[in-house]
């Protein structure tokens, strides 16, 4: 199996309150994310869940969020 054998620690975070467009706004991004829906299939309840679970980080600007 990919990956068989290792794992890592993953940081828990408490969950952020959202907007209603806000959580439109990650579902578009969700589901217009070619990556992600090559390898995940993407149903309403799956991007739901997604979100409630997403929290909201304060980033400084030029700051790399993802390599």
């Amino acid at each position: 199996a990919v990956g068989a054998g290792k794992t890592a620690a993953v940081e828990q975070r408490e969950k952020t309150e959202k907007t209603e467009d806000e959580r439109e706004l990650m579902r578009r991004a969700l589901l217009s994310n070619e990556s992600l829906n090559s390898m995940v299939v993407l149903d309403d309840q799956r991007v739901k869940d997604i979100i409630d679970v997403a929290w909201k980080e304060e980033v400084q600007e030029e700051q790399v969020v993802i390599k």
